[in-house]
């Protein structure tokens, strides 16, 4: 089996990171509390479309990140 290698330049690296960093941190912090805004709204509707703000979000509902828990 024939063994292929890639080096990245160290400036290529930095521009990934730099072009790519403000998603990742969208991803990492702002799409969780989306999700839990999402969460909360979903749960609090009944069938009829009546909304109660009092009903608490379970725990297995809430999004994380890792580093946050």
């Amino acid at each position: 089996m024939e063994r292929a290698e890639i080096t990245f330049s160290e400036k290529f690296c930095r521009d990934v990171v730099e072009n790519t960093l403000e998603s990742l941190l969208f991803f990492h912090i702002h799409l969780n509390k989306f999700s839990n805004l999402v969460s909360k709204f979903l749960l609090s509707c009944d069938d009829r479309g009546e909304y109660n703000s009092d009903i608490a979000l379970p725990m297995e509902y809430i999004f994380v990140s890792e580093d946050h828990a």
